[in-house]
């Protein structure tokens, strides 16, 4: 009894896995009758256990018949094991394909058949759909007279046609192995990559690249990439790639004709017309201008007749006739009348022509109505020129392109001393220019020769000249080229400045007298307040007051500020402004070398901009800045140690800004600047005020340091 007892208790852990198992398990013997089935197996069929087993195995069958089930589960009960497809029919009629693991096992003696049971109803069904979505391709691969081929989501080639081959020139078994990017051209690699990705995200994507083939020719082809769907899902990318060599170069024959012929005809500067019986059939836009029309349209459908000169229409009409009999006539000269009523020179060319099925004379109509106005000009202009020339003041020299003079006019003769006929066929470096500039001359004209580069060509230069008699004088010259010179011929406008130069070292000479009386003046000044400045501090060594010695010693301070102002002038090469960067450095160094801070730490910062002021900015500016660098060391730092100052000078334009910050104890309470009569602050106030400027004053976070700014314009 205790053995029995046992074996049941096994059976039952043994009932409760297999139930709470997620696959199907069937228990049957070999004459299929069901023993048992767990719950995944009873929601599979949709039986109940008890149904199930009151039934046999074939009840449920679906594609094999009686006979061969138990056959089959014979060979599983000789074979102990077996894995297989099957079907079993459900509840509700409906057919499941399943996948079985079956093993034979012996309980009490009695051999019976158990099965782990799968439904692959659905992976089978997505296998066949993709099966016959190879075959329905597959006739579209073989029989499609581009290449096709089929890709996986990474671009590598799943199946292609024997087209594919053709194109690539790769085999088969080598396309197989492949992706695309081989095939593609370096230029239109990310495109094509590009355009791929978004056919397998579900786009049709129609493009045109560069393909490569195995043997390196480079291909134009047009690529269509299809997505791949199978069960609302993308599962890689069909494509079709078509050689386009053929079309694209019969396309840009195409293009070329009709380039050829709209260059010729639409873009053509010269009028081209077309008639059929006196009528225009067609005119381009320069002949819809010569005209005197906006728009082409204006004059199709008018008669010739309407724009030709009444004493030209029976040579119009003789030209006409012999061009319907295919004879040929020569450029004709007449007159035309546009829609304005202006008259108009042109020479005619014409030519029968077929147009639009018909036979027609196509022209070309040149203006030459500015070419004759030119002709006519140019007569005028040559007797006016001869005029100019001999009445011009300056002197006019006109040579060749081997420096020989062809043209010498009245001027140069009596700046030069030199007769007009002495001198034609020269070479003008043995004329009228001094030995000094003869290699010279002759070297830049070469070089223009064999260049095209002239540096003084459109230039005045100074320079020097000889006269006959040997004696040289400056003169200021102008050499162009003339235009339209094939040799060139350059024209030389040369003016005596002898008077000129003279009055020019009189003026920089009087200018260089004065800038050493203003360097003295500026000197002087500074001495003179050197002078005070010393007398000063005399002063303040005699007396006791100790009141009286600041107030000395701050007026030596302000006087040392002007005094500056003129040493520094003294020095500069401008007379009229100074380096103010470099004097509030020199300022700053000069109080804090004059100023006891009881050896306290205190650190300069600046952050100045390069800025030049004059004499009548740099004064107030420097007294203004005397103030305050004094006072933030008198009275910015009284209870600390260590301190900062940051002096700045930024210019924007025709605007400055003076800033002289401290992080110091800040100013009092009651500090009201309408009110202080400090000498210092009534000092500063009235310099802004000169200066047109706007004084600002902040106070630091926590009353800790105080900022003065001044706004000016500078000149």
């Amino acid at each position: 009894m205790e053995k029995s007892s046992g074996h049941n208790i096994g059976r039952a852990g043994y009932e409760k896995i297999l139930q709470n198992l997620h696959e199907g398990y069937l228990l049957v013997d070999q004459s299929a009758r069901i023993y048992d089935a767990n719950k995944a197996y009873c929601r599979l069929t949709g039986y109940s256990k008890e149904e199930l087993c009151s039934m046999k195995l074939t009840d449920l069958r679906g594609n094999i018949s009686s006979e061969e089930l138990l056959k089959l589960l014979n060979s599983i009960a000789e074979d102990n094991s077996k894995s297989f497809e099957s079907q079993h029919r459900t509840k509700n009629g409906k057919l499941i394909e399943l996948n079985v693991s079956a093993a034979s096992v012996n309980i009490d003696g009695k051999t019976y058949i158990a099965g782990m049971i799968w439904d692959v109803t659905d992976r089978n069904k997505a296998h066949r759909k993709m099966l016959n979505a190879k075959k329905r391709f597959k006739s579209l691969f073989e029989h499609n007279p581009h290449s096709v081929y089929i890709m996986d989501p990474e671009g590598n080639f799943l199946d292609i046609n024997s087209k594919m081959e053709e194109l690539s020139g790769y085999s088969r078994s080598e396309l197989l192995d492949l992706d695309f990017v081989p095939m593609i051209s370096d230029k239109d690699l990310e495109r094509t990559q590009y355009h791929f990705k978004k056919a397998a995200e579900g786009e049709v994507e129609t493009f045109e690249i560069v393909g490569v083939t195995k043997q390196g020719r480079e291909i134009p082809v047009r690529v269509t990439n299809f997505p791949m769907i199978v069960d609302d899902h993308i599962i890689g990318v069909f494509g079709v790639a078509e050689d386009i060599s053929e079309r694209r170069k019969a396309k840009e024959k195409l293009q070329e004709s009709e380039e050829r012929w709209r260059r010729v005809v639409e873009n053509n500067p010269q009028c081209v017309i077309i008639c059929i019986d006196e009528a225009i059939q067609y005119i381009n836009q320069a002949g819809a201008r010569i005209f005197g029309c906006d728009n082409p349209d204006e004059i199709i459908g008018q008669s010739q007749y309407n724009f030709a000169h009444p004493d030209d229409w029976e040579t119009i009409k003789a030209r006409d006739a012999q061009l319907m009999n295919k004879q040929k006539v020569p450029p004709k000269e007449q007159r035309i009348i546009d829609v304005k009523g202006n008259i108009k020179n042109v020479i005619v060319y014409s030519i029968p022509i077929h147009y639009k099925g018909e036979t027609a004379i196509q022209s070309v109509l040149v203006d030459v109505t500015a070419h004759k106005l030119a002709e006519q000009k140019i007569r005028s202009s040559e007797s006016l020129k001869a005029s100019i020339l001999q009445t011009a003041i300056d002197a006019i020299v006109t040579i060749n392109h081997e420096g020989r003079i062809i043209e010498f006019n009245k001027a140069a003769e009596e700046m030069f001393g030199h007769d007009i006929s002495a001198v034609i066929g020269k070479m003008v470096h043995e004329v009228i220019i001094p030995e000094e500039y003869k290699q010279q001359h002759v070297e830049r004209l070469q070089r223009y020769l064999q260049t095209g580069e002239g540096k003084i060509l459109g230039q005045r230069r100074r320079m020097r000249a000889q006269r006959a008699d040997g004696s040289i004088f400056p003169v200021e010259v102008s050499i162009n080229r003339i235009k339209n010179t094939d040799p060139p011929k350059f024209t030389a406008f040369i003016r005596d400045i002898t008077d000129r130069v003279k009055k020019e070292n009189r003026i920089q000479s009087a200018l260089e007298e004065k800038e050493i009386m203003l360097q003295e003046i500026h000197h002087r000044v500074k001495n003179n307040m050197a002078i005070v400045s010393g007398l000063m501090e005399l002063q303040r060594f005699r007396v006791e007051d100790k009141k009286l010695q600041g107030i000395l010693r701050e007026s030596q301070m302000r006087i040392r500020s002007m005094a500056m102002i003129h040493e520094k002038l003294y020095a500069s090469e401008s007379l009229a402004k100074i380096n103010f960067k470099n004097y509030i450095q020199e300022l700053t160094e000069r109080i804090v070398a004059t100023t006891s801070t009881n050896q306290k730490d205190i650190t300069v910062h600046y952050r100045l901009d390069e800025v030049h002021l004059s004499v009548n900015d740099a004064i107030p500016c420097g007294l203004i800045l005397n103030e305050l660098i004094t006072n933030v060391y008198e009275h910015a730092f009284k209870n600390k140690l260590t301190g900062n100052i940051l002096i700045r000078l930024k210019q924007q334009d025709h605007h400055l800004q003076i800033a002289v910050e401290d992080n110091g104890c800040g100013l009092p309470d009651d500090f009201d600047i309408d009110n202080r009569q400090t000498l210092g602050l009534t000092l500063i106030k009235t310099l802004v005020k000169q200066l047109n400027g706007e004084l600002r004053i902040q106070q630091g976070i926590k009353n800790m340091g105080v900022c003065f700014e001044i706004f000016f314009q500078i000149e």
